[in-house]
């Protein structure tokens, strides 16, 4: 069987590999195992794969196609495939598990600050589960036997993060008015290989942005519930946030994401994956650091650096 099937690695079946009018993909799952119902598209044409994993369109002719293979479960495969004479062109796709991810639910309450349940993509209480909450009164909690944590005394802005051992963390934003609260329904995915979830420099981060949010302006500040009500597509259309893009292109400064690494460029963002934007004319007025440094407390590059005082953007996304 190895004999007659090519595995392609990459987007592209080069075209002194490809041979054949007509193609037929192999499909298997992640064990090399044959896929049954797995669907195949090349253009406007749809098939699906039978028992012996085999999706077939005998009619096609030499060209370039794209190639979709999607099966529940699993990540789309695109790639392009170039179909030649003679022969059909014959290749294997192997599909990626795609874990099962339950958006987080929000919901306005009556009882204050925020509180709600943290589980498994499979509805299981995950007890001892972490939550970090980022903002004013931010602290860290813990979920009881049965999922349930609780902040009560949270108000303002908060960038909220779920952690547990075996699963990928999750941040999620959310504002918290004077009279009431938020609670919060979130589950979590299984770990990928080799994930290990937040360093010493991101929970470090985390700290910072804590302190920021505790103490921020609220006209500086957007929740993914804010770009959800003014339905933004690009983070640059937030007339506040292209002005301060506009201002930092003239310094040579650049928009953090994640408090983690940094881009030049930030309108390529697309609102949908953003959970929270902060900006602001002054980055020295705007962090502990900042703040050290007029005093004179901090030397070298952090010194040189808030000396500027240039404008800033940062980014938080889910991850």
């Amino acid at each position: 069987m190895a004999g007659r099937w090519w595995l392609v690695a990459g987007w592209l079946l080069m075209p002194g590999v490809a041979a054949g009018q007509g193609l037929e993909v192999l499909v298997l799952d992640e064990r090399a195992r044959p896929v049954e119902g797995a669907n195949g598209q090349v253009g406007e044409l749809r098939a699906s794969s039978g028992a012996d994993g085999l999706i077939r369109f005998p009619v096609l002719s030499p060209g370039r196609y794209r190639l979709i293979t999607r099966y529940i479960g699993y990540r789309p495969d695109i790639r392009d495939v170039v179909v030649a004479e003679p022969g059909p062109t014959r290749l294997t796709v192997t599909l990626d598990p795609s874990p099962l991810r339950l958006p987080p639910v929000v919901v306005e309450a009556t009882r204050p600050g925020i509180y709600g349940i943290i589980s498994t993509n499979r509805l299981e209480p995950l007890p001892g589960a972490e939550v970090i909450l980022m903002g004013k009164r931010g602290r860290t909690v813990r979920a009881d036997s049965a999922g349930h944590f609780m902040h009560p005394v949270a108000v303002g802005p908060y960038l909220v993060r779920f952690s547990a051992k075996g699963y990928e963390d999750l941040q999620l934003s959310v504002t918290v008015p004077e009279a009431g609260g938020r609670e919060l329904l979130v589950h979590l995915s299984d770990a990928r290989p080799g994930y290990w979830g937040a360093d010493n420099n991101k929970k470090w981060n985390f700290r910072q942005l804590s302190a920021r949010l505790a103490r921020a302006n609220p006209r500086n500040v957007l929740t993914r519930a804010d770009l959800e009500r003014y339905r933004f597509t690009s983070i640059c259309d937030i007339p506040e946030v292209r002005i301060t893009v506009d201002q930092m292109r003239r310094v040579g400064a650049e928009t953090m994401i994640d408090g983690d690494f940094s881009v030049p460029d930030p309108c390529g963002f697309r609102a949908h994956l953003v959970q929270i934007i902060e900006w602001g004319p002054d980055v020295c007025a705007n962090t502990p650091m900042g703040f050290m440094d007029r005093f004179g407390r901090l030397d070298g590059p952090v010194r040189s650096r808030a000396e500027r005082c240039p404008p800033y953007l940062r980014v938080w996304t889910a991850q």
